[in-house]
């Protein structure tokens, strides 16, 4: 996670400001410390300029009632200041 925040030409103490949290608990958050959910994940990638965007859906399983899908997800990013990959 602190290379995607590196990338985008962010310090730890920017991204606290603009989630509202201490640099400390940034510093956890990126060196796996503390257990993330997925609000806290969702809210630090879209500090740092990174964000979900919907790309379809795919089948999960089958019951009598049919098939059931599930939103499927992939990260992008807005702003890319790193290396070209």
């Amino acid at each position: 996670m602190a290379s995607l925040r590196k990338a985008q030409g962010m310090t730890q103490v920017q991204v606290a400001k603009v989630m509202g949290v201490t640099q400390r608990w940034i510093s956890q958050i990126e060196r796996g410390g503390v257990r993330l959910g997925t609000s806290t994940m969702s809210a630090y990638l879209q500090a740092i300029g990174v964000a979900r965007a919907p790309c379809g859906t795919r089948t999960i399983g089958k019951n009598g009632d049919g098939q059931h899908e599930e939103s499927v997800w992939r990260l992008r990013v807005d702003s890319w200041s790193g290396p070209d990959i």
